[in-house]
């Protein structure tokens, strides 16, 4: 079955892609996973995630390593392969953004 989908590129343009999705159960799971490992995020200061599953695990790490040692940020490389400091307020909200897409991926 052929699906549109609308995708917002990282410049704010609006995109309609047409793909396939297959109607089985497992191959729906597929196309979500494969989905969801490709995925990023965008803070409101332009800051670019990574946000499958492994990376949002990578942050939790992150956020709990620089709570236990008092400290607020730490060199993060980003999904577009820049090093960057990022501070643990920008950790969480990759994480929310993240668990929020990922929801939305399953959900919709």
């Amino acid at each position: 079955m052929l699906q549109t989908k609308i995708k917002k590129k990282a410049n704010g343009l609006i995109k309609k892609i047409k793909e396939y999705v297959p109607t089985t159960k497992s191959g729906l799971k597929a196309v979500k996973l494969e989905e969801i490992e490709k995925s990023t995020v965008t803070l409101t200061n332009g800051k670019l995630f990574d946000s499958d599953e492994e990376s949002q695990n990578r942050i939790l790490r992150a956020i709990q390593v620089l709570t236990y040692k008092n400290e607020i940020s730490t060199m993060w490389k980003l999904a577009d392969n820049t090093t960057s400091e990022v501070t643990l307020d920008e950790f969480n909200e990759a994480l929310v953004l993240a668990g929020e897409q990922q929801s939305a991926i399953w959900f919709e």
